[in-house]
Order: C-alpha cells, then structure tokens, then sequence
C-alpha cells in the first residue's frame, strides 16, 4: 500500500518542516532582540521615573511636616484669640500685651516656616507661588499616601475662622481706642491745657502719651 507513496512528496514535506522551524525560530529570535533592545532602552528612563517619584515623595513629606507645624500654630494662634477677646472685654491692657507678644512669636515662626517651603519648592523647580501653590500641592498628594491636600484643605477652614476671630478683636480694640480719644478730647475741653507734668517735674502734652497697647 504505501510502496506507491511517491518518495519526492516526503522529501517535500521535509523541505517545508524545516523551512517552517527555521522561520519561526528566526521570527522569534528577532522578537527576543527587539524586546531586549526596548527594555535596554527603556531601563534608564524607568529608573529616572523612579528617581523623580522618590524624590516627589521626600519634598511631600517635608511640605506635609511643615504645614503640619503651621496647622498647630494656627490651633494655638485660635485658641490666644479667645483669650485676648476675653482680655479686651474686661480692658485688661497687661493681658492685651501679652498676648500682642505671643501672637507676633506665631505670626513670625509661621512666615519663617513659609520661606523654607518656598526655597525647598524652588530648588526642586516646582511652583510656588501663590497662584500654582494649589497645582503644586495636588501634585505631590498624587506622589505620596500622605494626605496633603487634605491638611491643606482644612487649614484653608482653621485659617479662615481665625481671620473672624482677629477681624472681631480689632473692632473691639477700635471701640477702645475711639472710646480713649473721646475721653482725651472731652479731658483737654474741660482742662483748657493739654499739658501735665511727668515724673521728672517736666510738662508734657498728655494726648501725646500712648494708649491702650494694640493686639
């Protein structure tokens, strides 16, 4: 039965085999290379991705370390307006300077706290301005599991309810001080003279004299 099998088929078919393998394992020996040249290329570019978000990750967390600090300054700096509310109510003029002091220690560690942000943005070439501050911050949340743009967010809440606390002391302190000029004005008008003596024995003009220390 196969003693009819024509001799030149197989030897064809061999043919075609072997010329079917050499294909495919030159196809795929080109493939392998093309991969291995795109991975070769593609590495220094994936450790600099790699470089650059660590390095986000450190700049997050020295942002989210400092606006923390800022986020306590801000609680203390709520906390010394109600006591100095209190103190201007009851026109306690060594309570009011005081905490004038207290709060100008606050004000002055926040603003130093500011630069030092801004110096660590700039020399990492990111924005900060105010106008991109915002972009920045989302930016860094997005590079870390920190929640940075959500401390932001709430001291943008405790910022604003401490700028209500100020805005009502300063009208209070206002009415004092309108309340210290009429009484001056009122004294110079029944007097006729403006002068006094100090405690060397010399005149002075005693609407001249400071009021009630400012907050």
């Amino acid at each position: 039965m196969f003693n009819n099998v024509n001799p030149n088929i197989v030897t064809d078919t061999k043919k075609t085999i072997n010329k079917s393998g050499n294909v495919t394992k030159n196809t795929l020996t080109a493939e392998s290379t093309e991969r291995s040249a795109e991975n070769t290329k593609r590495k220094p570019q994936d450790n600099k991705t790699n470089k650059d978000l660590s390095g986000l990750k450190s700049i997050a967390n020295e942002i989210y370390q400092s606006l923390g600090a800022d986020q306590a300054d801000i609680q203390a700096l709520t906390s010394l307006l109600g006591k100095e509310k209190i103190a201007l109510e009851s026109q306690d003029s060594q309570a009011i300077s005081a905490f004038a002091e207290e709060k100008n220690i606050i004000v002055l560690r926040m603003e130093k706290r500011s630069i030092l942000r801004n110096e660590v943005l700039k020399r990492h070439q990111l924005e900060h301005d105010e106008t991109n501050w915002i972009k920045t911050i989302e930016k860094l949340d997005d590079a870390t599991d920190l929640p940075l743009l959500n401390l932001w967010k709430n001291m943008q809440t405790q910022l604003r309810d401490c700028q209500q606390l100020l805005m009502i002391n300063e009208r209070i302190l206002g009415g004092l001080q309108q309340g210290v000029e009429r009484f001056m004005t009122l004294l110079k008008n029944s007097a006729g003279t403006t002068q006094t003596y100090n405690a060397s024995g010399k005149t002075e003009d005693f609407l001249s004299r400071k009021p009630i220390s400012k907050a």
